[in-house]
């Protein structure tokens, strides 16, 4: 939506246009189900929405909703023309442009020529909106602009829920989760640039961050991080686990990316104390590793609960799904013989196939382990658009336990 049509929105219609809202008239409750409705059919259609806006009161506010909800910020010639249009309407009026209260998903793009731009045009805006969601795109990201207040200052002032960086250097205060408002942080092929000291890293950095991580309402710091979701097993993930792990409750994990060598790495089994959650993904290349790597991590998790593999399709191909999990719960039994003390309650299998609906095929209890094997189409990490990883971030707190997302 352009930014002009987001200052000047239409007028809501005339009283005389309509002298009863239109759900009044459709539906004896008075409710907006209706209205609701027909909105939503017609979402994705600009014109139809545009149309909708002007016919009642009852369409004007859930049609405003949809036409002015995305902002998107990725050139300095539209930034000019924002501008003007801004000094133009701070003249006639000194309300806040009424298209303005509607956005909640803000884009933008930097790189090393046009950033003073953007940054001036965020920094006049930042206090007319309140965000759900901050999209920080472009190759340099943030990397190029070290100081920082500025972006801070603005995600404090809009109370932004959401930061998603794609494919962006991002510099390490983005770690320091000091805003308040913030709950989820997506990283989509990320780079983070270490300045601080006390967060360099040590030793070979191999791959790209892909991740979302969930942050606590409560804590400072690294103990806000709840929940991370990881598309790699790299060393950015590695990472990303390590200095989380004071207050980590849920992992999940795709095991093998990114020519990683699939023996249990200690980077990761050394910092799982705490996980209450482990789910792990596996594609058909790590069959026959997971029982010993599976093994590994219970062991160094003294207070997991919850265990869950994901078989990516094509598992069937290698070996039926009765070895794999004969296999698996081998090791997890010679895990727990060796621990001095375990709160492992229950073991999940799911099994990737398309010929199958996601359906409990066996259900037993395993000592004091309760284990569910069942055929599940929806794997819950796989490579995705940022559009499917916005939509899904807010299921996080529908699912119990464990972390699951599109990535």
């Amino acid at each position: 939506m352009d930014l002009k049509d987001i200052l000047n929105p239409d007028p809501l219609p005339s009283p005389g246009l309509s002298s009863a809202s239109f759900s009044s008239i459709f539906d004896p409750r008075g409710s907006l189900d209706l209205t609701e409705e027909i909105i939503l059919r017609v979402q994705d259609d600009k014109q139809a929405l545009h149309a909708l806006s002007l016919t009642s009161k009852s369409f004007a506010e859930p049609a405003r909703r949809i036409l002015f909800r995305s902002l998107k910020l990725m050139d300095d010639i539209s930034v000019g023309r924002w501008q003007i249009e801004l000094q133009r309407l701070a003249l006639q009026q000194s309300t806040v442009p009424l298209g303005l209260t509607y956005v909640k998903d803000f884009s933008f793009s930097l790189d090393r020529k046009r950033n003073l731009y953007i940054i001036d045009f965020m920094q006049s805006v930042q206090g007319l909106l309140t965000l759900d969601t901050i999209r920080v795109c472009g190759r340099d990201g943030l990397f190029c602009m070290p100081e920082h207040t500025w972006f801070v200052d603005f995600v404090k002032s809009t109370q932004a829920n959401t930061l998603t960086f794609n494919g962006a250097h991002i510099a390490d205060y983005i770690l320091k989760f000091d805003c308040p408002s913030v709950r989820f942080l997506e990283f989509n092929y990320c780079r983070v640039y270490y300045i601080s000291d006390d967060l360099k890293t040590e030793g070979p950095r191999r791959g790209r961050l892909t991740a979302l991580v969930a942050l606590r309402a409560e804590g400072t710091g690294w103990q806000r991080v709840e929940r991370i979701s990881s598309a790699s097993l790299n060393s950015e993930a590695l990472n990303l686990v390590k200095d989380a792990s004071v207050g980590l409750d849920s992992l999940e994990i795709k095991v093998i990316s990114n020519g990683m060598d699939m023996t249990p790495d200690l980077a990761l089994s050394n910092n799982i104390g705490r996980l209450q959650s482990l789910c792990l993904q596996v594609p058909s290349v790590a069959l026959y590793t997971i029982p010993d790597f599976a093994k590994e991590l219970l062991c160094k998790a003294p207070r997991l609960r919850h265990l869950s593999l994901f078989y990516e399709r094509g598992w069937y191909l290698a070996c039926p799904w009765q070895t794999l999990y004969k296999q698996v719960m081998k090791s997890v039994h010679s895990a727990l013989t060796g621990m001095s003390e375990s709160s492992l309650e229950n073991v999940s299998f799911r099994f990737q196939d398309a010929l199958y609906k996601p359906h409990i095929v066996k259900k037993e209890e395993s000592g004091n382990i309760l284990v569910t094997v069942e055929y599940d189409n929806k794997p819950p990490i796989h490579q995705g658009t940022q559009a499917q990883l916005a939509g899904n971030a807010y299921l996080l707190l529908g699912r119990a336990n464990l972390l699951a997302c599109n990535i």
